[in-house]
Order: C-alpha cells, then sequence, then structure tokens
C-alpha cells in the first residue's frame, strides 16, 4: 500500500485548526485515501494550533469506522508539534471509551 501524503495546512488553508468542520474535510480525505487501498501521511507542518474539536472530527470518528489497528497501520502522523501530538494521544484513547 503506498502513501498518500496530506498536509493538514493545505486542506484548512490556516496554521490554526479549530473548528469542527475543518477536522470534518481531513477526515474525509483521509477516508477516501483509505477507500483506495492508500495509507495515509498526515503532515501537520505548519500548523501551530489545533482545538480537539478539529481532532477529534479529524481523527477521532476514524474509530467508528476502523478498528484501532488499521488506524495503526495506515495513518502516519508526521511533524506535529509535541502538544499536537499529545492532544491527539488523548482524542483517540477518549474515543475508544
Amino acid at each position: 500500500m503506498e502513501y498518500y501524503k496530506l498536509s493538514v495546512f493545505s486542506v484548512v488553508g490556516s496554521g490554526f485548526c479549530i473548528e469542527a468542520e475543518e477536522g470534518e474535510a481531513v477526515y474525509e480525505q483521509i477516508i477516501k485515501a483509505f477507500k483506495n487501498e492508500k495509507k495515509v501521511e498526515l503532515s501537520f507542518l505548519n500548523v501551530e494550533m489545533t482545538t480537539t474539536a478539529f481532532l477529534n472530527t479529524a481523527v477521532g470518528q476514524l474509530l467508528k469506522d476502523y478498528e484501532k489497528d488499521f488506524i495503526k497501520k495506515n495513518l502516519k502522523v508526521v511533524e506535529a508539534s509535541n502538544s499536537i501530538a499529545i492532544r491527539l494521544v488523548r482524542v483517540v484513547d477518549t474515543a475508544e471509551d
């Protein structure tokens, strides 16, 4: 399976990823890649800030469609700041409960 590089900055058009609607656009791109049998490299390059609402919509809701193991094997997060990475872990942990 080949990687599809998805730039959060390019999808949102800003380094401030705040709204759930912006997260939905990222989510839809991830789902589209998965359906085309591609792994996703999700880049947070140039993203300065995210909210939990954005991350819940962009990544957390993937758990309603796919098993956690599938997501771990097929979604790679790159170029994320420590604060974004920590928030992502929390979002995934909360979505599982």
